[in-house]
């Protein structure tokens, strides 16, 4: 079985001892590298979304500001359609515009003496 003076089983076994033992140190460094490159990749994450959220930020106060203004000048336009309704109605209201085409005053004849 081409072992010099081993059984063949005595032979698999130190194959799969030395097979465990091999994975030991392999899997600490494999664990130090991938700690420490996701410690480097949370670092660019953190730099990247704290960015973004400065922009975020930055946005939302631009759309606020911007509806902010179009509220106010839609109250603006409101208020004013609403004091133009309520003169029409006072001006109505007391005659200063006809209702009706205004009636020619109805005159008798008077009789001379």
């Amino acid at each position: 079985t081409g072992v010099s003076g081993e059984n063949p089983h005595m032979h698999r076994e130190n194959i799969q001892t030395q097979r465990i033992k091999i994975p030991g140190p392999t899997d600490t460094n494999m664990d130090q590298y991938i700690s420490s490159a996701q410690r480097v990749s949370l670092v660019v994450c953190l730099v990247f979304f704290s960015a973004q959220a400065r922009n975020l930020d930055r946005t939302t106060k631009k759309v606020e500001n911007s509806y902010r203004w179009k509220n106010i000048k839609l109250i603006i336009f409101i208020v004013v359609i609403v004091l133009i309704i309520v003169l029409i109605i006072v001006l109505l209201a007391t005659g200063v515009i006809p209702v009706s085409a205004p009636m020619s005053p109805v005159v008798t004849p008077t009789i001379k003496p």
